[in-house]
C-alpha cells in the first residue's frame, strides 16, 4: 500500500509539473499575442493620426505644389509666346531691311 501512495503522489506531482509547465507555455503565447496586438493598436493609432492630421498636412503641400506647378506652367506659356513674337518681329525685320537695301 505505501507503494501505492507513493505511485499515486508521483503520479499527482508529474500532472502537477505538467500543468505548470503548459500554463508557463500558455503565458508565453498570451503574452506574444498581446505584443502582437500592442503593435497592431499602435499601428492603427498612427493611422488614424495621420488620417486626422497627416493628410490634411499633405493636402496642404500638395494645394503648394499644384499651385507652383500652375505658375511654372503659365510662365512657360508666356515665355513660348514671347519667344514666337521675337521670331516673328526677327523675320518681320529681316523682310524689312532686305526690301529697304
Amino acid at each position: 500500500m505505501n507503494e501505492t501512495i507513493k505511485n499515486r503522489h508521483k503520479s499527482v506531482q508529474d500532472s502537477t509539473t505538467q500543468r505548470h509547465s503548459d500554463a508557463d507555455d500558455k503565458l508565453a503565447q498570451l503574452a506574444a499575442k498581446r505584443a502582437k496586438n500592442k503593435g497592431l493598436e499602435d499601428e492603427i493609432t498612427k493611422w488614424e493620426d495621420y488620417r486626422n492630421e497627416g493628410s490634411k498636412e499633405h493636402d496642404r503641400i500638395i494645394e503648394q505644389l499644384e499651385y507652383k506647378l500652375a505658375e511654372q506652367n503659365r510662365n512657360t506659356e508666356n515665355m513660348v509666346e514671347f519667344i514666337l513674337k521675337q521670331i516673328e518681329t526677327a523675320k518681320t525685320g529681316k523682310d524689312f531691311f532686305t526690301t529697304v537695301f
